[in-house]
């Protein structure tokens, strides 16, 4: 082999680990952002999720024992009143 050749060989290899730690990288920070962005996703379910609970309250305060529904007879007259 030549030299010329030798020193495309070892720009090529140079190139190649070059790549591989960049490609290293950009998959440590895309597994960085999927974390992220999970957390932020059940951040905001809950944030909903206790959104919705605040809209049926009343009627769960009111299917609960001693509520005025409890007792499995009374209820809402309307289906619009048994929903927020």
């Amino acid at each position: 082999m030549s030299d010329g050749e030798l020193v495309w060989i070892a720009v090529g290899s140079i190139a190649a680990a070059s790549g591989s730690l960049i490609t290293a990288g950009g998959l440590f920070f895309a597994n960085r952002q999927l974390r992220e962005s999970k957390k932020i996703s059940r951040g905001e379910f809950i944030l909903r999720l206790d959104d919705v609970f605040r809209q049926h309250i009343e009627t769960h305060m009111r299917l609960r024992p001693g509520g005025d529904w409890s007792d499995r007879i009374t209820g809402p007259r309307m289906i619009q009143n048994g929903v927020a």
